[in-house]
């Protein structure tokens, strides 16, 4: 069985990533990008050769060598290369579910749907003003403005909901960050029946496991994915948000409150004449685009299948 991890960016899943590779059954890399960037591309990512598998996965070291000369541009040869290395990786670790994470992959689960007709998908839901003050203090993503940030919350989360239950149906299923830290046995147990293995204890102690699937380079903002759980880690955003941000993302993310039930703030009242102006306007103008780009999306993964095929 192929497992796929996927949420809108700094919403928990690497942390979901290490709780679920500590089951006995279960094998995953370390975060590559590799299924988007390497095969759901026209371009040439050499930044996401094969061989960064081995830099991450030390223990692919005995993939045949002739598997590593296929040129990711190449679609049949780069998606054979991916399945084979995480059938290796399942193989090494004696599990029978190989999974991969990936957060902006959830704009590409038609396409994965299509490449692997019985894989699982978990999309993990954060509150999104906890979310967009992640992204303003992480490295990677603190130089972007924040209505960037809510639009990517905002279709993400459109997207992953819209195409994952149509397209895959009972093998698609959406948990929550906050359910996660406040009741983990409980939350991982439902993953786990949802993927058909038994709960282990194992999977509360992934602070070893979370070691080995973060690079150095990430432990500037995956930190606490290596120590214990912080149950009090939500509301976060209170008094740390600009009011108009806070009023934008509750407008434009209404679908992420219902999942997760989040209660609305009184952003939106108590702004200015101009500033709820503002934020109408803003608004109004992303959930336009937000059609607009789902439906490239969509059109561009049939494509490039069919184009690289």
């Amino acid at each position: 069985m192929k497992l796929f991890i996927v949420g809108v960016g700094r919403s928990g899943t690497s942390l979901l990533q290490s709780i679920l590779s500590s089951h006995s059954n279960i094998a995953m890399p370390p975060e590559t990008g590799f299924l988007r960037k390497g095969i759901f591309s026209f371009k040439r990512h050499e930044n996401i050769s094969y061989q960064k598998f081995t830099d991450l996965y030390p223990r692919l070291d005995r993939i045949p060598p002739a598997v590593f000369d296929h040129h990711p541009g190449s679609f049949s040869n780069g998606f054979d290369f991916y399945r084979y290395t995480l059938r290796k990786i399942a193989s090494q670790e004696e599990a029978e579910i190989a999974g991969d994470k990936d957060p902006k992959l959830i704009e590409y689960i038609s396409g994965t749907a299509m490449l692997w007709s019985e894989s699982k998908f978990i999309h993990l839901v954060r509150d999104p003003r906890d979310v967009l003050l992640s992204k303003k203090k992480a490295a990677w993503s603190k130089g972007k403005p924040s209505w960037y940030h809510i639009f990517a919350n905002y279709v993400q989360l459109k997207m992953g909901e819209w195409q994952g239950h149509k397209l895959t149906g009972k093998r698609y299923v959406t948990v929550t960050y906050e359910d996660l830290l406040a009741h983990p046995e409980e939350t991982i147990t439902q993953i786990c029946d949802f993927l058909g293995i038994e709960f282990e204890e194992s999977m509360l102690s992934f602070q070893k496991k979370a070691k080995e699937l973060i690079s150095d380079e990430e432990t500037l903002w995956k930190k606490e994915t290596m120590g214990p759980l912080l149950k009090n880690n939500t509301g976060k955003w209170k008094g740390k948000l600009e009011p108009w941000e806070v009023a934008l993302t509750e407008q434009l993310c209404q679908q992420a409150f219902e999942i997760g039930r989040y209660q609305y703030s009184r952003a939106i009242k108590e702004l200015s004449f101009f500033d709820k102006l503002y934020v109408k306007s803003v608004s109004i103008m992303l959930k336009g685009f937000g059609y607009v780009y789902m439906g490239y999306r969509k059109f561009y993964q049939k494509f490039i299948v069919w184009w690289k095929r």
